[in-house]
């Protein structure tokens, strides 16, 4: 059972009734069968064979939530939608995706994404001025300002030299996800299956 989504439930009885008596190795095995993104990317898995893949896609985001840093379950994840004919670059932040109106842009092989989609989920303050067309992003002691159309951007007033510069799209501030969630002291991987952008505090 240990490949099944029950696998999990009974690694956790197991670990509960029966702890004093298993030995470390067995411990470690019913451990990892326990991981709750794995139980549920499995059970994902059943329905997409039993061809409810709906309830799959929502099942499979479940497991992204349990395990944020898991790459693989946003490459299934992204493979789900490929079968519902949704296709395209997607941003997940903290294991949440984004459902900005504007998706994220590639350009000259950089991603661009909404601002306000990082901001919102890294929980930081935000300031546009109209005057010079810059935004400005505020987190836990760290400043990122940003200039619509211009490659100088700074981060608690150092200079630095963008590859690719913001721009507006649909009324959106896209900026280069890279930079922004780095400055943000965010960890940002790029899952390429899915063309997934994952984003994630350590």
């Amino acid at each position: 059972m240990k490949d099944k989504p029950a696998g999990a439930v009974i690694a956790g009885l197991l670990l509960t009734k029966y702890n004093t008596e298993l030995t470390p190795e067995m411990k470690a095995e019913l451990e990892a069968i326990q991981d709750k993104d794995a139980a549920l990317s499995a059970l994902a898995d059943m329905l997409k064979e039993r061809g409810s893949v709906t309830d799959a896609v929502y099942v499979q985001k479940e497991a992204i939530l349990a395990n944020v840093k898991n790459l693989n379950s946003y490459k299934k994840l992204g493979e789900l939608y490929a079968q519902t004919g949704q296709n395209g670059i997607r941003l997940y932040v903290n294991g949440e995706e984004s459902t900005s109106a504007v998706a994220p842009i590639l350009k000259s092989g950089t991603t661009l994404v909404p601002f306000k989609a990082i901001a919102e989920a890294l929980q930081a303050e935000v300031v546009w001025n109209a005057k010079d067309r810059s935004v400005t992003m505020t987190r836990e002691g760290t400043t990122v300002k940003l200039f619509i159309d211009k490659k100088t951007a700074y981060v608690n007033g150092q200079e630095i030299i963008l590859q690719v510069t913001p721009a507006i799209v649909k009324g959106n501030t896209v900026v280069p996800v890279r930079f922004v969630s780095e400055a943000l002291k965010a960890t940002v991987k790029w899952e390429p299956v899915s063309q997934s952008v994952v984003i994630y505090e350590e």
